[in-house]
């Protein structure tokens, strides 16, 4: 025989002694010759290399079928030697494969424990799922289903490669252990099998990426994720917090690439809110529900975290006007944001960007002719400023800096840079708000009118520039001279 090849001998029931051989060495080309069989049947022979050997030995055989051929209907048996309490030997046949296959049984004969057991089997975790998914796919193409939603990460999902798709089975034997195909990227965190019988058995990778069967069926895997995700929402909502801090992110990933189920994914987004308790979160529809008439649009602010983010100046006036934003603390948000320009009809506009418009404008057009000159000055005294204008949005504080409408926020700057895409130095032009209510804006405003050549008038600037760095999160250019400002009025408004 050929080393490395398969020869497969048979004879069909009612032939006297008639049979067909058939040899490969898997190059492409073989040869068939008749052949005198006794018995009926088809026998198959492999001859290895000497190099794989292991492929004859008991324990790869054992896990070889239990990998590809544990849940086919036939047993799949093997001769093993046994040897009894005195040293007898005898050779015994033994069955491999489970033969139980819990996808192609009715889902009220399989009990939670034996779902437990099959989800921990194929995803390398040992708590239960927080889902299952057992179904039987029909219309033009039939398959079953049984996949699993899991509560927590598992632990290849922490440390290991996170390959994307369930395994596919086709009549009980497995194809594929992750079936790309079947599930997209963002829902890598589902576990499972998908068997369909209208799958020829010999079909390949190449030919699996060709055909329109599978789009069918990723199409029907995805909705059906997305529809259990939303019942869990709305009859289990601690439960699903619990399930979206685990994988609230991979679920963001999917509104950049899945165009088709965006609002139904957008639909499962939960956050923090100005309006929340600390680590309680709300979803778009919640939101929505809760705001009064006099709000149009949704507002949203982003930032590192909580904490930085409910003290920032850009809240000031929501606070007073009891409307809640959402608190966007995920580094992806950033990202995933310009996929959602509006939810229900309501525009999402972000809280630290020059077009929020939460409050009437005032009489501005006297008051910034009146501020102008003052404003062009302090201009001159600060870099990456586009513009100085009076703030609408301040209540308490004296200054802010805000994003132009297109422009990129100040959070998303902070991430490009720890990304190393953005040079720490460079900066976007922002534009510098001043609240001309607040004492240190008015006492800067009779110092320019009493001498605008005064040198505490560029001292004012910067220091009300370095203030609205730090009240958003982000670092002041230069410490030292901060501190020595600071220092400076402090020396002259005692007189020393």
């Amino acid at each position: 025989m050929v080393a490395d090849s398969v020869t497969v001998i048979s004879r069909t029931a009612g032939s006297p002694s008639d049979g067909v051989k058939w040899v490969s060495d898997g190059q492409g080309e073989y040869t068939v010759e008749a052949v005198e069989k006794a018995n009926r049947g088809t026998d198959i022979i492999l001859t290895l290399k000497p190099e794989e050997k292991e492929f004859t030995e008991q324990w790869k055989i054992r896990s070889l079928v239990k990998q590809f051929s544990d849940f086919i209907e036939h047993p799949v048996v093997m001769d093993v030697e046994k040897e009894d309490d005195k040293k007898n030997k005898t050779i015994e046949e033994e069955t491999l494969n489970s033969r139980k296959a819990l996808w192609l049984r009715s889902k009220s004969d399989v009990t939670k424990e034996e779902y437990d057991q099959f989800y921990q089997q194929v995803s390398n975790d040992f708590s239960s799922p927080a889902r299952v998914l057992h179904y039987t796919g029909e219309g033009v193409v039939e398959f079953k289903v049984l996949l699993f939603i899991p509560a927590k990460k598992p632990y290849d999902m922490m440390f290991g490669e996170v390959k994307v798709g369930p395994k596919l089975y086709i009549r009980r034997v497995l194809i594929m252990d992750h079936c790309e195909q079947l599930l997209p990227p963002y829902l890598r965190f589902v576990k499972g099998v998908v068997d369909c019988a209208d799958l020829p058995l010999n079909v390949s990778r190449e030919m699996l990426q060709q055909n329109p069967l599978l789009e069918k069926i990723k199409t029907n895997l995805v909705k059906s994720v997305l529809k259990n995700l939303e019942e869990m929402m709305n009859s289990s909502f601690d439960e699903y917090v619990s399930f979206y801090k685990e994988f609230g992110s991979f679920l963001k990933e999917g509104l950049n690439h899945d165009w088709v189920n965006r609002e139904q994914i957008t639909k499962l987004l939960l956050f923090e809110s100005l309006k929340t308790e600390e680590k309680k979160y709300i979803s778009f529809q919640t939101y929505v529900d809760g705001m009064s008439e006099e709000q149009k649009e949704i507002y949203y602010l982003s930032g590192e975290n909580r904490d930085v983010l409910i003290h920032t100046p850009y809240l000031e006036v929501f606070k007073s006007k009891q409307w809640n934003v959402l608190l966007m603390t995920d580094p992806i948000d950033e990202f995933v944001l310009p996929s959602i320009p509006e939810f229900n009809g309501k525009k999402l506009v972000a809280a630290d960007k020059s077009d929020v418009s939460v409050a009437p404008e005032k009489e501005n057009k006297e008051s910034q002719k009146e501020y102008s000159a003052l404003f062009d000055l302090l201009k001159k005294s600060l870099e990456n400023i586009k513009e100085i204008k009076i703030s609408n949005r301040l209540k308490e504080s004296a200054s802010c800096l805000v994003s132009d409408k297109d422009g990129m926020s100040s959070n998303m700057e902070r991430i490009m840079q720890k990304l190393g895409q953005m040079d720490e130095s460079k900066k976007a032009d922002r534009i510098l708000e001043l609240n001309i209510d607040h004492p240190v804006v008015q006492s800067l405003k009779k110092i320019y009118d009493a001498d605008p050549a005064d040198q505490k008038i560029e001292i004012f600037a910067n220091l009300l520039y370095d203030q609205a760095l730090i009240a958003e999160g982000s670092k002041v250019k230069d410490p030292l001279a901060f501190a020595q400002r600071i220092n400076q009025l402090l020396v002259q408004s005692t007189g020393h």
